[in-house]
């Protein structure tokens, strides 16, 4: 009878594991068809090992992002670090754009638009902008950009205008010192215009 409760429990460990491989299967197929699982890219996995303290949502993630609209200037490379970087469930990452003259290679400002439906104030977008500055700051246009600016223009339903601002961004390190919350009060909320 012992042998049979035993043979019973594996069983059960069996459907459990089986379980959890269907479930990651079924995962790692959403991630790839662009469903806002954190990303969005189709092509771009999550970091392994990354942590971050972004908000996670409860709300149903849209049924595919938008392909990335960028500027000619961002590789590929970044475009694909760039969709790593984890979003809030049903997030997406809009476009990236050259602000001012994009022949003055030292003086370079980036516009970086997101689609955040949980982002109720600019402040709610800190997070998500502190972890593209670390991913940006590492790229070669990282050392070339005077200011990166993060808004949420791409959601329709946002009820504000203003967007964050590093106007400091190359004198910034942006790779978590001295502390997160430091990096956090870098940004500054600036109204449209």
């Amino acid at each position: 009878m012992a042998e049979s409760n035993l043979s019973g429990g594996n069983m059960v460990g069996s459907m459990v594991r089986t379980g959890s491989s269907l479930l990651a299967v079924v995962a790692g197929v959403a991630v790839l068809a662009g469903c806002g699982w954190g990303s969005s890219m189709d092509s771009a996995a999550e970091p392994s090992g990354a942590t971050t303290s972004t908000t996670t949502s409860t709300t149903a993630k849209p049924a595919s992002c938008p392909a990335l609209s960028a500027d000619p200037l961002v590789t590929k490379e970044l475009k694909t670090a760039l969709a790593a970087t984890h979003l809030p469930v049903g997030a997406c990452l809009i476009s990236v754009d050259v602000v001012g003259d994009p022949s003055r290679l030292d003086e370079m400002v980036f516009l970086i638009t997101l689609d955040v439906p949980t982002a109720a104030t600019p402040d709610d977008l800190r997070p998500i902008a502190t972890d593209i500055a670390h991913v940006w700051k590492e790229s070669e246009l990282g050392q070339r950009t005077a200011e990166l600016d993060i808004t949420n223009w791409g959601y329709a339903g946002a009820k504000y205008m203003e967007y964050l601002v590093d106007n400091g961004f190359r004198n910034h390190p942006w790779n978590g010192t001295p502390s997160r919350e430091a990096e956090l009060a870098i940004w500054t909320v600036t109204a449209k215009g």
